[in-house]
């Protein structure tokens, strides 16, 4: 148990450092984009949110697409097969919904979704708002 705990809190900040450097090498390279709104007045919380929502569409399309997949993988291999001995003697009620396999599999899948999406936005707030504290006339001048 402490080892899987482990290898989930390794993944987790992975996912959390990837979605960092990623989205600070992406405020980075639209300096200049992000200066000229800053120039035409638009506030630092507008900045922060577009980025927000960019990391969130993509965490959306990059789960959406891997659910299908989730979902073959654990039907194909087994992993809700319930043992029949176990509901013949009472020791597994099938009624509880964590002991189906649909109900089971779509929580599951959105817990992860949305511990997922708030890693990711976590890691992308940091440089949209570093990004958005810069002077416009700093970043303009530079360009």
């Amino acid at each position: 148990m402490r080892l899987q705990s482990a290898l989930i809190g390794f993944a987790l900040l992975s996912i959390f450092l990837g979605m960092l450097g990623t989205f600070w090498m992406r405020c980075n390279a639209r300096r200049a984009e992000i200066g000229l709104m800053r120039s035409m007045g638009a506030p630092k919380r507008n900045i922060t949110n577009r980025c927000l929502l960019e990391a969130a569409i993509l965490t959306t399309i990059a789960f959406v697409l891997i659910v299908p997949i989730m979902y073959l993988y654990a039907d194909a291999n087994g992993f809700y097969v319930i043992d029949e001995k176990l509901v013949e003697n009472g020791q597994l009620n099938i009624d509880y919904p964590q002991n189906r396999f649909g109900s089971h599999f779509a929580l599951v899948t959105i817990i992860t979704y949305v511990v997922l999406l708030g890693i990711s936005l976590l890691g992308t707030y940091i440089p949209a708002t570093l990004a958005a504290r810069m002077q416009p006339a700093d970043v303009l001048k530079d360009e």
